[in-house]
C-alpha cells in the first residue's frame, strides 16, 4: 500500500497537534520564555508518553517529531506574540494619548 503525501501529512498532524500548537503558543506567550524549560518539557512528555498506558499515547516515532516540531512552531509564535505586545505597551508608553 503506497501513501501518498497528502495522506502521510494529514497522518503526522491531527486534532491533537492544534492543541500542542495551541498549548505552547499560549505557555510562549504568558507563562515563560526560557529555552531549555521548554525543550524540558516537551521532550519529556513525548518520552513520558511511550510509558503512558493510555490509548492517545500510543503514537509513531514520526508523530512524535511531528509533535516537537509543532510544539517549537508553537512556542515560537508564543514568544513572537510576547515579544510585539510588549513592544506595543512600551511604544504607548513612550507615546501616550491624551
Amino acid at each position: 500500500m503506497e501513501v501518498g503525501r497528502d495522506s502521510l501529512f494529514m497522518a503526522l498532524l491531527n486534532l491533537w497537534s492544534l492543541g500542542h500548537f495551541v498549548q505552547w503558543g499560549l505557555v510562549g506567550r504568558f507563562v515563560f520564555r526560557h529555552w531549555p524549560l521548554f525543550f524540558a518539557l516537551s521532550i519529556g512528555w513525548e518520552l513520558l508518553e511511550l510509558v503512558l498506558p493510555y490509548d492517545f499515547a500510543k503514537e509513531t516515532w514520526d508523530n512524535k517529531i511531528s509533535d516537537l516540531l509543532v510544539n517549537t512552531a508553537g512556542y515560537v509564535l508564543g514568544l513572537h506574540w510576547r515579544s510585539k505586545t510588549l513592544q506595543l505597551e512600551q511604544e504607548s508608553m513612550e507615546h501616550p494619548t491624551l
